[in-house]
């Protein structure tokens, strides 16, 4: 009797976490779910290239000689990954399940820590536990889940900062922020909007304590931290490069993608956020949540110009924590009845069904943009009927590899559709990634298929990114 007693009264007191490793578990095996299943996918290729270069030479060096610093950090962790637990889907896949996993973890900590509040910390975290694109980006060799809970920790120890400064909170998010960096490049627009918000917010403080020592402490701060961005420009300006040249109205694309994914969330949301900053007594916690969510929103949707949704994945939670935040204001304000409110709890979840899911898939749809061609069917086929002596021609090599241990052409074609990045593609000879001879027109690859025997696989990303020559001559 007294086990059983002690038992419910554990219950009774830690309830909250209790069910929040519930919410953690059902997400887990969510994403962990027949994680072979779904087919690699192009960028997917390149990650797990990147993560075998680490494997045979200790850093991600290509067979081409290129020096593969995107993603460095998921690049390591794949490394990681896949010494544990084989080269295969699985072993590639599972570091994004953990961290994925891990991220239901943190916006819960995070939204009990900004609001203070079990009930917009639970919601928060089962909204993300069970979100159809959380979970789909949450099974990829890639390093969106990664970015996702690095950038969560990041801003967990701004919030801290935000609070109250001190050196050991600025230590670990000065640590989590060049994690979340390099993890992706992308977060570059994070850093000096976060040090500036600080700046502006002890600026009294700042004066008030200024000295000469300190002047020059901060000018080997400062000096250290150009110098490091000189470094590790070059890592970011593929994303920057084309800033201008063929303007157009990105931020209506991201804005529209949040709108139709996540229509309730982004509206309540945006509700929230907005509320935050008209208020007087929460106007400090609106301009923290501005410089974390809005400013990172406005910059990668006006200055990226390419339309890659999954590059604000890693704002999603603060969305479901803004979300749920406004929806229990609310709830709190108009209703009094406790069992009231419980139901309106129950259909906010409810309205939001269509954007969850509570059952195991082995595939998901990630976003408009991120081809999701069959390739397993078709190197399954391929490998029927394949020849020690056949070549394979095919704009991504490194899936060619995956599949088949060999590459040996690449099919010249643009990523992002534009016609100059097409142009500096056809001056390439070799790819870059395995340093396979490229076919850049019609007359090359008239050359390898009349003298050799093989296989010539493309998708419709290539199809629509190729030059009209090299379609024409495949056709």
């Amino acid at each position: 009797a007294m086990d059983l007693q002690k038992i419910l009264l554990f219950i009774k007191t830690k309830y909250n976490l209790i069910l929040l490793g519930f919410i953690a578990f059902l997400g887990f095996i969510l994403r962990i779910y027949d994680l072979k299943k779904q087919s690699y996918w192009i960028d997917e290729g390149y990650s797990i290239n990147a993560a075998k270069a680490i494997l045979d030479n200790g850093y991600p060096l290509l067979s081409s000689g290129t020096l593969y610093t995107t993603h460095i950090a998921n690049s390591y962790i794949i490394a990681f990954t896949s010494l544990l637990f084989g080269n295969n889907e699985f072993g590639y896949r599972i570091g994004s399940v953990i961290f994925g996993t891990g991220t239901i973890i943190l916006i819960y900590l995070l939204a009990k820590k900004i609001f203070n509040s079990n009930k917009i910390a639970l919601v928060s975290a089962f909204l993300l536990s069970f979100s159809t694109l959380a979970i789909g980006w949450s099974r990829q060799a890639r390093s969106y889940s990664q970015l996702q809970f690095f950038y969560l920790l990041a801003i967990y120890f701004y919030y801290l900062l935000w609070q109250k400064f001190s050196t050991k909170n600025f230590i670990f998010f000065s640590i989590f922020s060049l994690l979340t960096y390099f993890t992706h490049q992308i977060t570059i627009v994070f850093f000096p909007i976060a040090l500036l918000g600080l700046a502006i917010k002890y600026r009294e403080k700042i004066k008030e304590k200024i000295d000469i020592k300190k002047i020059k402490t901060f000018t080997v701060v400062t000096l250290t931290f150009v110098i490091f961005l000189v470094i590790t420009y070059s890592y970011s300006k593929s994303f920057f490069q084309n800033l201008s040249t063929n303007y157009d109205n990105y931020f209506t694309r991201y804005s529209l993608f949040l709108i139709y994914t996540n229509f309730l969330i982004t509206s309540t949301a945006l509700i929230g956020a907005l509320y935050l900053l008209i208020k007087k007594t929460h106007r400090t916690l609106g301009y923290y949540l501005t410089i974390v969510l809005l400013l990172p929103f406005l910059m990668i949707a006006n200055l990226v110009n390419v339309t890659n949704f999954r590059y604000i994945f890693f704002l999603l939670p603060l969305l479901y924590i803004l979300s749920s935040y406004i929806f229990f204001y609310l709830t709190d304000q108009f209703f009094k009845n406790k069992n009231i409110r419980i139901f309106f709890v129950i259909f906010f979840l409810i309205i939001n069904f269509f954007t969850l899911t509570f059952y195991p898939r082995d595939k998901y749809y990630l976003e408009d943009g991120t081809p999701l061609p069959n390739f397993s069917l078709a190197y399954e086929e391929i490998k029927k009927t394949i020849k020690p002596n056949d070549v394979i021609i095919s704009p991504y090599t490194p899936i060619d590899e995956l599949y088949l241990d060999k590459s040996n052409y690449g099919l010249v074609f643009s990523f992002s559709g534009r016609k100059t990045d097409l142009d500096i593609a056809l001056t390439q000879k070799t790819n870059r990634h395995n340093n396979v001879p490229m076919v850049l027109n019609a007359n090359q690859l008239k050359n390898i298929t009349t003298t050799k025997h093989g296989y010539i696989i493309i998708d419709e990303m290539f199809i629509n990114h190729t030059s009209k020559e090299l379609h024409e001559a495949i056709r």
